[in-house]
Order: structure tokens, then C-alpha cells, then sequence
């Protein structure tokens, strides 16, 4: 997200390890909670909210994304520009394991957390594999990095936090785009 910002590489690098670590604690806490279709529409505002933050941010890039789609779905025959417009709108809603944060391999990695919910090593197992995975798709990257990620995982002990869940939906998003903002800022 920062890159070419000027931001150093070391604060990308621990990055990596963020989204592992709410994967894994999402994976625990849906297991827990006693709600688990309020939590999953918590998840989608916030996915929500995120993406409209992310789009403002990321304009340049995403808005030419929909642009070349549309303009291949208009050279089918008989399309209706409307249809098409107002079918693109209606699935810009709907979350997509293909456009998620991380990439599709993130959908797994959260899926298998939950899976082996009741086995850390397991889990852990399962983080270095992917881990791995990654640098051998792509070893210009950072990625492989989310492995450091198996050190608080090993040390959770499961037990219930403070309870202030408001808190973590706020901080979020908040300290992305005042990252966001400060990287702008300094490059």
C-alpha cells in the first residue's frame, strides 16, 4: 500500500504479519462468539467501509479496473449498456475471494486457521507452508515474512480479551488511512 511512498521497507516487513495474526484470532473468535451472523455483518461493513476508503486512496488504479471490464462486456453482442452498468454496481458489493486484501491465498489460509482451530501446531504448520508458498510464487516480495507471525500465535492463550471489540473496528481503518496520510505527507 505504501510503496513508492518513500515509507521504509522494514515497517512493509512487519506488516506481513498483521493479517495472519487477525486471521487467526477471527478464525478463534468466530468459533466463540455467540452471534455468529452479527459478527460475519460486522465484518462485511467494515469490508465495506474499507473498500470505499481504499478506492479514494487507490482511484487512479481501481477506477481503470471497471473501466476495461465494462468496455469488454459492451463489445459482447446485444449487450445493454444499463444491464451491464447496473450489474457491475450490484457486484462491486459482493465481497470476491478473488479481490481480497492479501490475495485468495489469504481466504485459505483463514479457512485452514479455522479448520485446525483446536491444533496451534497445525496451525502453525499450516502459516509456514503458506509462508513459503508465497516466496516461491513471488520471491520479490515481502510476503513470506507473515511466518514471524507463528510467535504470538504459539503464545495466545485463548482466554477472552477486555471485551472492547468497538475498539479494534475503529483502529483498523483508522490507523491505515493515518499512515496513509502521513506517508503523503513525507514522500
Amino acid at each position: 500500500m505504501f510503496e513508492g511512498m518513500g515509507v521504509p521497507l522494514w515497517l512493509t516487513m512487519l506488516g506481513r504479519l498483521v493479517f495472519p495474526i487477525f486471521l487467526f484470532l477471527a478464525a478463534d473468535s468466530f468459533h466463540y462468539t455467540h452471534d455468529r451472523l452479527a459478527y460475519l455483518r460486522r465484518l462485511l461493513y467494515m469490508s465495506w467501509f474499507m473498500t470505499i476508503g481504499n478506492a479514494i486512496i487507490l482511484l487512479p488504479i481501481l477506477s481503470s479496473i471497471p473501466v476495461v471490464v465494462l468496455a469488454g462486456i459492451n463489445e459482447i453482442p446485444h449487450a445493454n449498456p444499463l444491464v451491464v452498468q447496473i450489474v457491475a454496481s450490484i457486484l462491486s458489493l459482493v465481497p470476491s475471494i478473488i479481490m481480497v486484501e492479501g490475495g485468495f491465498v489469504m481466504v485459505i489460509l483463514g479457512l485452514l486457521f479455522y479448520i485446525f482451530r483446536t491444533n496451534r501446531i497445525a496451525q502453525i504448520i499450516v502459516l509456514a507452508i503458506i509462508s513459503v508458498i508465497t516466496h516461491l510464487f513471488d520471491p520479490t516480495t515481502v510476503q513470506w515474512m507473515m511466518i514471524f507471525a507463528v510467535i504470538p500465535m504459539y503464545f495466545y492463550n485463548g482466554e477472552r480479551g477486555s471485551g472492547n471489540k468497538n475498539f479494534f473496528y475503529i483502529f483498523y481503518p483508522a490507523h491505515i488511512y493515518l499512515l496513509w496520510i502521513l506517508a503523503s505527507f513525507f514522500r
